[in-house]
């Protein structure tokens, strides 16, 4: 019951945005199908079984936890279904405030502004790795390094307010040089990405280290070399699911007498989020924790002191063993209204969640299906990777994302607008 139940919600949130719009230009739902594939199909059974051999999760948790999920699907197919098909003023507003600002990034394919921004994201990593000590990909457990956990953290906290901001602007940085060597190949952009990128690679963030190019790759082959497209979607999906395991696999063929042994297991290791949402459910329910009355939400906007943080909130619930990121487990939605206001925050915010996302789906279509050239595409596609990343703020406030909205804000007010939007009005 737990599998299906599970699948289902995650196809809601991965597979059906590509559904309702399956085209070569629907990116932000093609990048995360692999995604859905390896942690959803593959991972929701290795991982029920998992919870229950080495985490203790009980089949009550487990049935509790499918009951949440399965109220979630009821509640976030119509509403999301309603937001993409029924016309709205939300609609009308946001494709304005996207074409608001899309001068002013266009502007940021010519100047000094993206050569600036990767020197001083050179210099915040460099600054970071020399007084943490370390670099995550150096050390003998990156995999916990990475996420700055366990014995790696005290070293970690004073200095993490550069690496978090050197980590945001490396994404800014890699994505506009990339987009500029597309529109002119100088020698200065591809030196600045190969340094960030190698940078990035020191932390140990598989994630982030190539989602940038990759928008860009896949943007490219969508355009310009359609036939290799599908292909090209295929490969990444591969990289990803051999980025999402390669340091388990690494660690396995290491140690004395290692051996990779399931490879599904192998496989899913990376991707853990059904695993930490299982186990946490389950450890909240048998800790009688209280609902949250929304801190939960605000919490990551707060230090690291307040007990909903979710740094912290995490290791509170769970204990000295959650071996969570600095950051804490990444939730989903349900998961997340259930701790903030229980059985009402799961209806409340799956219904918010999936009427928003809805709405972005259907005004991201609007709009990219119109765009006629490679560039102003990727502009595009960047505007509405931020935007995108509202529909999960709202619902776990991160001063990281924060951050990084007021970055694009203040690249966005200090770029001359060098063109103008004649295609949209």
């Amino acid at each position: 019951m737990f599998v299906a139940v599970s699948i289902a919600y995650q196809s809601i949130i991965f597979l059906l945005p590509f559904l309702l719009w399956p085209s070569r230009r629907n990116l932000q739902a093609i990048v995360s199908l692999p995604i859905f594939l390896i942690t959803h199909v593959i991972g929701t059974a290795i991982f029920e079984v998992q919870a229950k051999e080495y985490f203790g999760v009980t089949q009550k948790s487990i049935d509790e936890y499918t009951l949440i999920l399965l109220v979630s699907c009821i509640v976030v197919l119509p509403t999301y279904l309603a937001g993409f098909y029924f016309k709205s003023d939300a609609v009308y507003f946001i494709r304005k405030l996207a074409l608001s600002f899309w001068p002013r990034l266009s502007g940021l394919l010519t100047g000094k502004m993206p050569v600036v921004l990767s020197l001083i994201t050179a210099a915040l990593f460099t600054y970071a790795y020399i007084r943490i000590g370390f670099a995550p990909l150096l050390t003998e457990k990156p995999e916990v390094a990475r996420f700055f956990a366990d014995e790696y953290e005290e070293a970690y906290r004073p200095y993490a307010s550069f690496f978090r901001l050197a980590l945001l602007l490396s994404q800014i940085s890699i994505f506009i040089l990339a987009v500029r060597i597309l529109n002119r190949i100088r020698i200065l952009d591809l030196l600045l990405i190969l340094v960030l990128v190698v940078l990035l690679a020191l932390s140990a963030r598989r994630a982030l280290i190539f989602s940038a190019l990759i928008l860009v790759i896949l943007s490219y082959f969508c355009f310009r070399k359609q036939r290799f497209f599908w292909p090209v979607v295929i490969a990444y999906s591969l990289f990803v699911g051999i980025g999402s395991s390669i340091f388990t696999l690494i660690e396995l063929l290491l140690s004395p007498g290692g051996n990779p042994g399931n490879f599904f297991l192998i496989l899913v290791s990376g991707l853990p989020d059904v695993r930490d949402s299982l186990w946490f459910i389950h450890s909240w329910l048998s800790g009688r924790w209280p609902a949250t009355d929304g801190l939960s939400v605000i919490g990551g906007l707060l230090p690291e002191q307040f007990p909903y943080n979710p740094s912290i909130i995490s290791k509170l619930v769970i204990g000295s063993k959650a071996n969570a990121a600095t950051g804490g487990f990444r939730f989903d939605i349900p998961t997340l209204g259930f701790m903030a206001f229980s059985w009402p925050g799961v209806v409340v915010f799956s219904a918010i969640y999936g009427y928003f996302s809805g709405v972005l789906l259907q005004t991201y279509k609007s709009i990219l299906s119109r765009v006629e050239n490679l560039s102003d595409f990727l502009i595009w596609t960047f505007i509405f990777k931020q935007i995108f990343g509202l529909a999960y703020f709202i619902f776990n406030m991160q001063i990281d994302f924060l951050i990084n909205l007021i970055l694009i804000f203040f690249i966005f007010l200090s770029t001359r607008a060098k063109y103008t939007d004649k295609g949209f009005s």
